[in-house]
């Protein structure tokens, strides 16, 4: 290996390499004045065989290698000298522009391709994420609750809209958030009000939302989910491919949200996360008790006392939908609804 040292006892900077053979080598010295207990910002930039040190900012050596010294791995060196002494480094920073070295982007992809028949779906402006990422930060804090100290990773963020490839719809790499450009073919489902769920009526467990086939978010992927994941990338969640918000595969038409009642635990907090606010549901669309097939209610109403559930409103409308039109929309279910007879004011009728 190559090494550069600052030698408080010698007054210099020592270039030089080391091999089994040979031991220690000495490449090139160069004196100046050194201290012992004195911080010094000591760089080192190393491009092909050449290696230049730089010392407070100001370069002031360099020496030159018949090979190319990038190669390998790097470390930090404390040499004892003369003197009984000690070596502490406070801060270390390393940077390259190696992709070797680059950090694997954590990603969302879409559950399957967008369909054929979708036809041609809007691309994604810029302004439209600002009020998600603030509702999808908002979302995350309540979840975790103000004390978290995961949440300081936030506050950092950088988020883009590109062209993403094939079948991702959102990446994390560090703290800076990609977010495709049209979903993956799907279109995304921008909500002018993310802080209500009222487009997703279907709730089960896990934080997880469905859109009604009627709903403007039935067949989009719904941009909230993606910026609530890839905020869970930037604070270190891991992912997974389970259904809740750390969950990689998302299907078009459903919600996520953070959840810790079932949803992602803490590893890094000994303290209790906060669950996050109740979303905003119509009364009739209260969900107080896991879903149940009743044979003789399949229609929204009030559960009868006595049966064996909490009371109160219960939503059948899905349970209702399944049953009777197999979750088709309006149109199909009702391919009657939009027709009108228009009559002659002399037609008579008998």
């Amino acid at each position: 290996f190559k090494y550069v040292i600052l030698s408080a006892d010698k007054k210099a900077i020592v270039i030089g390499h080391h091999t089994a053979m040979a031991g220690w080598v000495v490449d090139s010295t160069y004196s100046t004045r050194l201290s012992a207990g004195t911080d010094y910002k000591l760089g080192v930039k190393l491009k092909a065989g050449l290696v230049n040190v730089s010392l407070n900012g100001a370069v002031i050596a360099s020496s030159v290698y018949n090979e190319t010294v990038t190669m390998g791995g790097y470390g930090l060196l404390s040499l004892k000298g003369a003197k009984s002494g000690q070596t502490s480094f406070d801060i270390v920073e390393v940077k390259t522009d190696d992709t070797a070295y680059a950090a694997a982007p954590v990603l969302q992809v879409a559950a399957a391709p967008a369909p054929s028949d979708a036809g041609m779906v809007g691309t994604l402006d810029v302004s439209e994420l600002s009020p998600i990422l603030q509702e999808a930060k908002l979302l995350w804090t309540n979840a975790l609750g103000a004390g978290d100290a995961r949440l300081a990773a936030l506050t950092d963020v950088n988020i883009e809209v590109t062209d993403l490839a094939d079948g991702i719809l959102g990446q994390t790499v560090g703290s800076t958030i990609s977010i495709d450009t049209n979903a993956a073919g799907w279109g995304w489902f921008v909500d002018s009000s993310p802080q209500d769920n009222s487009e997703f009526q279907v709730r089960l467990p896990n934080g997880v939302y469905v859109a009604n086939p009627s709903s403007p978010a039935s067949e989009h992927m719904d941009l909230l989910s993606t910026v609530l994941h890839e905020l869970g990338n930037v604070m270190g969640f891991a992912e997974d491919t389970g259904a809740d918000v750390t969950g990689m595969i998302l299907q078009a038409g459903v919600r996520r949200l953070p959840d810790f009642g079932v949803g992602p635990e803490s590893t890094t907090t000994s303290s209790t996360p906060a669950p996050h606010a109740a979303p905003s549901f119509p009364a009739s669309q209260l969900e107080v008790a896991p879903p149940v097939i009743r044979w003789d209610r399949a229609v929204p109403g009030v559960v009868p006392s006595g049966d064996g559930l909490t009371g109160g409103y219960y939503d059948w409308i899905w349970l209702d939908d399944f049953i009777n039109h197999r979750g088709q929309g309006f149109g199909n279910r009702n391919p009657n609804a939009g027709i009108k007879i228009h009559l002659p004011m002399t037609t008579e009728l008998r």
